[in-house]
């Protein structure tokens, strides 16, 4: 009987050896793998992750290593098999579905990357980020309605705290324009985070929407005083000036300022400039800044009409004045 035990024993530590073995040969591949892949060696980095894989198959984190690398070289099918492959082995791998959804997404196949994404949240409720993203993706391919039920009767009930759901409401209210609840979800964020720069910006936004000039002109400033670099609000505020016709040297300055920080040149900026020194009867200078916010050829249509339509009424303003 005691050499029973011990055959078994010795059995046991043989394949507890082997079991290493292979783990530890699996890892190196890994690693050789990544390094292939820092030094942009497709093929060898390709074939040091399948070697990983044949080494330790039942790994899931080897196994999605490997279906990202096909993804990363536009290889779909061989990628999701390999991904569907985890899942089998680790059906709670959030991730896996992740990689998954944005395969198809990547192939411009939204329906079947939403599929995946509903699976990981049933799959892990209570995992936030995955939830955030299946929101994101209805929203980014124009399916408000979806999104707002997700947001409003799960959302809201799992993650009342959370701020990316109000943010997320505030804005879809706004695009569906029910200022009144948009203004209500940015007042929320505030109330949970009292510093938060783009809820006062995103709050002047939905004032401003509704002509609540002074009270937008307020949440600017808001936002400008927490963060004096927000060049998006020191625009918007110049611009709420400008179309008020009021305190227009004071706007000239902040869209000044807006134009120097901005990370490039930005049609919107110079178009506020142009639309202050109009207001100031300085119609010559108005239409120079203009006429270069044109020629930057911005690719959203609706602003490039609204540029070509500008520089018509400074122009013909001008012509007025001969």
């Amino acid at each position: 009987m005691g050499l029973g035990i011990a055959h078994r024993f010795l059995c046991c530590l043989v394949l507890w050896s082997l079991a290493g073995c292979a783990e530890r040969t699996a890892y190196r591949h890994l690693e050789a793998a990544i390094e292939h892949e820092q030094h942009r060696e497709a093929e060898a980095a390709l074939k040091a992750f399948r070697a990983a894989v044949e080494a330790l198959p039942e790994d899931p984190y080897l196994r999605r290593e490997l279906g990202r690398a096909y993804l990363r070289r536009k290889m779909y099918g061989a990628g999701v098999a390999e991904l569907e492959q985890v899942l089998r082995v680790e059906p709670s791998y959030v991730d896996a579905y992740r990689d998954l959804a944005m395969a198809f997404e990547a192939q411009e196949m939204p329906d079947a990357a939403v599929g995946w994404l509903e699976r990981a949240v049933e799959e892990v409720p209570g995992y936030l980020p995955v939830f955030r993203n299946l929101v994101d993706l209805h929203l980014s391919h124009d399916r408000p309605d979806e999104a707002q039920r997700l947001l409003e009767k799960t959302a809201l009930k799992r993650w009342p705290e959370a701020v990316w759901v109000h943010y997320r409401l505030g804005h879809l209210y706004q695009q569906l324009k029910s200022y009144e609840q948009a203004e209500a979800a940015f007042k929320k964020v505030l109330e949970i985070n009292p510093r938060a720069v783009r809820a006062h910006a995103f709050l002047g936004n939905v004032l401003y929407e509704q002509e609540r000039y002074d009270e937008a002109i307020e949440a600017y400033w808001e936002a400008i005083a927490l963060d004096p670099q927000d060049h998006s609000s020191l625009n918007n505020l110049a611009w709420v000036y400008a179309v008020q016709g009021i305190r227009l040297e004071e706007g000239i300055r902040l869209s000044r300022r807006s134009i120097r920080l901005a990370p490039g040149p930005s049609p919107e900026y110079l178009d506020t400039l142009a639309e202050l020194y109009f207001r100031r009867g300085e119609v010559a200078r108005a239409i120079e800044i203009i006429r270069h916010a044109v020629s930057l050829q911005p690719e959203n249509p609706q602003l490039k009409e609204h540029l070509q339509n500008q520089l018509k009424r400074f122009v013909a303003a001008g012509r007025g004045k001969v």
